[in-house]
């Protein structure tokens, strides 16, 4: 697995972006052509940004996110209440982005075994060091970069319940819905099931 495998969207796609992911689900829904899509995105601002640009951007990071998951899926998002959304988005997350389960495996995890209260942003650098001996490219991140990254990973943590918050880093516990549980064996990802209830 190379650096552009293993990031996926991370350093591109700041958080879980609930609202705008469920917009988009149900614009996919559609089966939209092209100048539909755009349309829709740039022309309509469904998204309602303060820029075609940033709408265009943020939309297509996010159907490169979902869409490849199924219409199935993309039915459950569209339909689902706020909780359910958050943990399919972080199901999709973790799919894209690798680095999202790897960073959860074993730092998130250590970090509940030992009983800690907060995540310690240093966490990241030192994951960070430890993969780029092993992950072509990786260690060519800039440290922008690299920041933004670990920016960017926690707050899809605390976007999906795992911390309080991206700043203060207090974990949380999170427990799976049933529906949740269902997606990650049609997925092929039932091993995640344990993983993100952070089961030790």
């Amino acid at each position: 697995m190379d650096r552009k495998q293993y990031l996926g969207d991370i350093t591109s796609a700041r958080a879980l972006l609930p609202r705008e992911s469920r917009l988009i689900a149900e614009l996919l829904l559609q089966k939209p052509t092209s100048a539909l899509w755009n349309s829709e995105v740039a022309k309509n601002n469904i998204l309602q940004k303060k820029s075609s640009e940033s709408s265009i951007r943020i939309a297509n990071l996010l159907r490169k996110r979902v869409e490849t998951l199924g219409e199935e899926f993309l039915q459950s998002l569209a339909g689902a209440d706020d909780q359910l959304l958050r943990q399919l988005l972080m199901v999709a997350s973790m799919i894209r982005s690798p680095v999202l389960e790897d960073f959860m495996k074993t730092v998130l995890l250590d970090a509940v075994r030992q009983y800690q209260k907060v995540l310690d942003k240093t966490k990241w650098l030192e994951f960070y060091e430890g993969r780029s001996r092993n992950i072509t490219g990786l260690s060519e991140l800039t440290e922008k970069t690299v920041n933004l990254a670990g920016n960017n990973l926690f707050t899809i943590l605390s976007d999906a319940g795992y911390l309080n918050s991206g700043r203060s880093k207090k974990l949380q516990t999170v427990y799976l819905l049933p529906e949740t549980r269902q997606w990650l064996v049609k997925l092929n990802r039932s091993e995640w099931i344990s993983l993100m209830e952070c089961k030790v």
